[in-house]
């Protein structure tokens, strides 16, 4: 529970929490920054907020994933009333509630919601799939996302209703995949300079030559490379890394993480753990041995 103040909260995991309103986390007249965290499974068992609870509060939520959370009445992931809310980067999916599978705003919230993917949320009554707003009062600005049921409700720039291609949501993998739409469409000032990675800790700003840059809103994304929607960046065949682009991951690559170890911003050098290659890379680069995905 989070009342007063400015908070920040950083690279953490909220999990399997039960309360009666807010199952993860209750902000009430505070302004936290939350970065990097992971929401899922949380439950509201007699109110709203699944995974967040909102009142009167401005939180800000960055590189978050919040999967699998349900309130028994509104807002399976987020409920918010009379507050702030602000979301960039962030991936919403299979959270579940009464009404607002993924967000519900009660009356007079400003939420702005950009590079965010709000997507496959259930309710219940119908209503609401990726955000219910129940009040006039209440102002939402969504730009750079994809959202289901984006219809005319939102109006900002470079939206899209499109499945985002996740890799395997089934088995909880909410990276996206090869041709996602949702690659090279975000909105690069929308990311804080200081946050460089993704909700992986890999690099943040990583081009895929094999999607176009702001399709949806050509030119206004900003300078290549564009970053991607949702909390994780795709990162392409990165561990094909020895030079010889062949579209898999074997000796050559082996050999040049060898002949790398230990040197900073390398081929090799994944963004993983500390700077540098090292342990991490070497055991990433195994387990991705073969062909790349």
């Amino acid at each position: 529970m989070l009342i007063g103040g400015d908070a920040t909260i950083a690279d953490c995991v909220f999990e399997g929490n039960t309360a009666g309103g807010g199952g993860a986390l209750y902000v009430g007249s505070s302004s936290p920054t939350i970065t990097g965290c992971t929401f899922t499974g949380n439950c509201a068992e007699v109110n709203d907020g699944g995974g967040v609870y909102n009142a009167a509060g401005s939180p800000t939520l960055i590189n978050c994933l919040m999967i699998g959370n349900s309130a028994s009445w509104l807002g399976g992931a987020i409920f918010s009333d009379l507050a702030l809310l602000t979301l960039r980067n962030c991936t919403i999916s299979e959270n579940t509630a009464s009404g607002g599978g993924g967000i519900t705003n009660y009356a007079a919230v400003e939420m702005t919601m950009t590079n965010c993917i709000d997507w496959q949320n259930h309710a219940a009554i119908g209503e609401g799939l990726a955000v219910q707003i129940l009040s006039t009062s209440s102002v939402e600005t969504v730009n750079y996302s994809c959202v289901q049921d984006l219809g005319d409700a939102f109006g900002g720039d470079g939206n899209i209703e499109a499945d985002p291609g996740f890799v395997d949501p089934q088995q909880g993998n909410y990276r996206l995949g090869p041709g996602s739409p949702c690659l090279d469409a975000g909105a690069n000032a929308a990311v804080p300079i200081d946050v460089t990675t993704d909700l992986d800790g890999s690099p943040r700003f990583v081009d895929d030559p094999d999607a176009p840059d702001c399709p949806q809103a050509p030119g206004t994304c900003g300078d290549p490379p564009v970053v991607d929607m949702g909390a994780y960046e795709f990162q392409g065949c990165r561990w094909d890394c020895g030079g010889d682009d062949d579209g898999n991951v074997g000796i050559v690559d082996f050999l040049a993480l060898l002949a790398q170890w230990g040197t900073v911003n390398a081929t090799c050098d994944f963004g993983l753990g500390a700077p540098g290659v090292g342990i991490e890379e070497f055991l990433n680069l195994l387990a991705n041995w073969g062909p790349c995905a």
